[in-house]
């Protein structure tokens, strides 16, 4: 619904941010605080993904501020990291048989693809009509997240390894494998083609940042 506008026009987001009180850049703070950190901790920490397009998260707020990110849909939506995490040595046999291994460099995708790209992409331009232009939205997605990664060194291989500060990122297509996918009804799952590489916008706000 962030994604979303009245029939005049305005962000619905608006509405939530003028409830909260907040101004727009600090309610966008707190929204990536408590959806996009937890995500990118549960790729980092524990070599999870989760493809959050968007219908398979809910966002929970009080009074119009963020709160916490609900997550469901894991059956379909949920990848594993393929190289070896110690973490991961008490999931279950059953588990890790059904679940999808991708490498590290592959797996990122399911964040900034399935969540930056199919989500945020679309809520940046709605918040240029509340006063937060684009590149200032991902200087502060950039902000919140070198925050998060400040606050765990013990972390820093696990960051250099899913770095989403990256000059590039992959072009992830999928509408292409849904027309020529030969069983949509089997129980596997489609996975998509990587193409040619597209400029990150959060490694450009950092280089416009530090120059």
């Amino acid at each position: 619904t962030l994604m979303e506008s009245d029939e005049n026009n305005q962000p619905l987001a608006g509405a939530y941010i003028d409830r909260s009180g907040l101004d727009a850049e600090t309610w966008l703070t707190q929204l990536f605080r408590v959806v996009v950190v937890p995500l990118y901790h549960l790729l980092c920490r524990y070599g999870v993904a989760l493809i959050a397009h968007g219908q398979n998260i809910t966002l929970a707020m009080k009074e119009g501020v963020p709160q916490r990110v609900l997550l469901k849909d894991f059956q379909g939506d949920m990848r594993l990291v393929k190289e070896a995490f110690p973490e991961m040595d008490s999931l279950p046999q059953e588990v890790r048989d059904v679940t999808s291994r991708l490498s590290a460099d592959y797996l990122i995708h399911d964040l900034q693809t399935g969540h930056f790209v199919t989500v945020l992409r679309f809520i940046s331009p709605l918040m240029v009509r509340l006063g937060v232009p684009e590149r200032r939205f991902y200087q502060l997605l950039a902000a919140v997240l070198s925050d998060y990664m400040n606050k765990h060194p013990q972390m820093a291989e696990r960051f250099a390894l899913f770095s989403l500060f990256r000059p590039q990122i992959i072009r992830v297509v999928l509408n292409p494998v849904k027309l020529t996918w030969p069983d949509l009804d089997g129980g596997s799952r489609m996975l998509p083609n990587y193409l040619e590489n597209l400029q990150n916008p959060l490694w450009l706000v950092t280089q416009e940042y530090e120059s």
